[in-house]
């Protein structure tokens, strides 16, 4: 459980800058809360980018967790792939994916986490959340 939770937040912090502005303040006065969690990540390049990888940094600096990242080939075998982790129930923590259809071709329903009733969502424009919403 505490692996989903922390790829709640962790979702939230690389498709917008809910998390960059935590990085500056500490999350507790002693220790830090995910020290020994590692999360696997999955993207293409593009998503896997410098800001990415900085925020991971400061994630691991100010909470402790990890990060193992697998860089997707993008196209047609990247969907592949991805369809396959799926299946296999080999399902990263963190998943950059596409929105609108290519969102909806990996069954969301099944093997994403809901994020509607956290507080972060509601900084997230609505057209953006139109096209990373089922149901």
């Amino acid at each position: 459980m505490t692996k989903r939770l922390v790829a709640k937040l962790l979702t939230v912090a690389m498709i917008g800058s809910a998390f960059v502005g935590m990085t500056g303040t500490s999350v507790m006065a002693e220790g830090k809360p995910y020290e020994g969690v590692t999360l696997s990540v999955w993207g293409a390049s593009t998503e896997i980018n410098d800001t990415t990888l900085a925020i991971m940094e400061a994630a691991t600096e100010e909470l402790g967790m990890e990060f193992e990242i697998e860089i997707n080939p993008g196209g047609s075998d990247g969907d592949n792939i991805l369809k396959t982790k799926l299946a296999a129930d080999e399902v990263p923590d963190l998943v950059n994916w596409n929105s609108g259809s290519k969102f909806l071709s990996v069954n969301p329903e099944k093997y994403f986490l809901d994020l509607t009733d956290e507080p972060m969502t509601e900084k997230f424009d609505d057209a953006f959340k139109s096209v990373v919403s089922v149901d």
